[in-house]
């Protein structure tokens, strides 16, 4: 659904030498598909890309981390969503399942889209998989390897105890980062840390976030929605609640409307330099376009205005990656 990667982009990824050597193609989930035999979890047909379909060997490479839909990322979600088609993505991201209470970080057991992720990758033949594990720096840290279920929970369980602290106290204000480049690229992506942060902050409290937004919002389709509903959460999910097929990228607002029925959008207040303060008046959050080098001094001075009326905080560094949990 996103936007292919640039030859410079492959060039980053994978280095001059893979670039020169091999044949690199980037997911179109509305390109060719191949249809499956048999249906997912939840009861629709199986579209997967066709090229990966028609490989005598199938191999997936998986980031393993906290994911505020899926439990975690990695192993079987390389297949659904990530190489599947958008019919097939729409059953995995439709209101039914994002309603669902264990639609939510680092949980597993129950949690539908898990579920669809696995029925799906059950049906695509993976032949091997590996599961890898970034420390703050990106670099590798462990690897989990072998069939793709077993590995992938083993790399959750890492993950699980190392990433995803139990909260001890809600607090008055969360701050917290959006993951960095190439995560807070566009404000569609900075909604994950927004959300995760939920857990340690009261109900009605404050949350201080900052993303660099360098691409901007997002899609155009999910800029038009945030448009058309300009922070009016309550219609937008009455509106797909009712509609009888799904808008691409409708699912990232209906997780925003997490943090509007907790804290109430007006509270959350995103510092970016990424986009024009015209834009960002109808995100869902209080957006604060500043200069790159003034990011930094502004949330200071925000946070030391807090703390002079006696606020509690809880501080999230590391954004999305790392993901305070409360019990179920």
């Amino acid at each position: 659904m996103h936007r292919p990667s640039t030859r410079d982009e492959h060039r980053y990824m994978f280095g001059e030498r893979i670039v020169d050597l091999y044949r690199i193609v980037d997911h179109d989930c509305q390109g060719d598909i191949a249809v499956l035999d048999g249906t997912s979890y939840s009861g629709g047909l199986v579209r997967i890309n066709r090229l990966f379909m028609e490989a005598d060997y199938k191999i997936t490479i998986g980031l393993v981390e906290p994911h505020f839909m899926a439990g975690f990322s990695g192993g079987p979600k390389t297949i659904c969503p990530g190489l599947s088609a958008l019919k097939t993505i729409e059953n995995f991201h439709g209101y039914t399942f994002l309603s669902d209470p264990k639609v939510r970080v680092a949980v597993l057991d129950k949690n539908p889209c898990h579920k669809e992720s696995v029925s799906v990758a059950s049906l695509a033949g993976v032949g091997f998989s590996i599961n890898l594990i970034l420390d703050r720096h990106k670099r590798v840290v462990k690897a989990f390897a072998g069939n793709i279920f077993a590995a992938h929970e083993k790399a959750c369980d890492y993950v699980r105890g190392h990433a995803c602290p139990p909260v001890r106290g809600e607090a008055d204000v969360v701050v917290t980062g959006c993951g960095g480049y190439p995560l807070d690229a566009t404000f569609y992506q900075c909604t994950k840390a927004l959300v995760t942060a939920l857990p340690c902050v009261r109900k009605s409290g404050q949350v201080i976030a900052a993303g660099g937004c360098v691409e901007g919002v997002g899609s155009g389709t999910y800029k038009a929605m945030l448009h058309k509903y300009n922070n009016d959460y309550h219609r937008f999910i009455e509106d797909i609640k009712a509609a009888g097929f799904i808008i691409k990228d409708q699912w990232q607002i209906q997780m925003q409307a997490r943090f509007d029925a907790w804290v109430g959008w007006e509270n959350v207040h995103f510092y970016t330099h990424g986009i024009a303060p015209a834009e960002g008046t109808f995100l869902g959050v209080r957006t604060e376009s500043v200069s790159a080098g003034e990011i930094a001094m502004q949330i200071q001075a925000a946070i030391d205005s807090l703390e002079r009326q006696g606020c509690s905080f809880a501080v999230l560094p590391e954004g999305p990656y790392c993901t305070p949990l409360t019990a179920v």
